[in-house]
C-alpha cells in the first residue's frame, strides 16, 4: 500500500516561536476530516526535533522508504527512557 502524503501548510506557525496548538489542531482536524471521514485510520506523528542530525527531507525519505523513523538502532526512541526505568520492554 502506497502511503498517502498530505502536505500540511500552516503559515501562521513561525518556527522557533511557541506554536498556537489550538489553531494547529483545528487545521489538522480539517485535513483529517477532508481525507478520512468515514474511514478507519492510524496517524503517527514524527517530530523533526527528535532527529537533529538529519534534514527534514532526509527524515521524510527514510520514513517513506522504511515506514518508520527507526533508522538508527542505537538511538532510543522518544519516551523510551521512562519505559526502560519502569522495566517495560518497548521494542520486540
Amino acid at each position: 500500500m502506497e502511503p498517502l502524503l498530505i502536505p500540511v501548510i500552516i503559515p501562521e506557525h513561525i518556527p522557533g516561536k511557541q506554536p498556537d496548538h489550538e489553531l494547529i489542531g483545528e487545521k489538522l482536524d480539517e485535513i483529517l476530516k477532508k481525507y478520512f471521514t468515514g474511514k478507519e485510520v492510524v496517524v503517527r506523528c514524527i517530530g523533526s526535533l527528535d532527529h537533529p542530525n538529519i534534514s527534514l527531507d532526509e527524515l521524510t525519505n527514510k520514513v517513506l522508504e522504511s515506514g518508520s523513523d527507526r533508522y538508527d538502532n542505537a538511538r532510543a526512541g522518544v519516551g523510551y527512557k521512562d519505559f526502560i526505568e519502569q522495566g517495560r520492554r518497548v521494542d520486540f
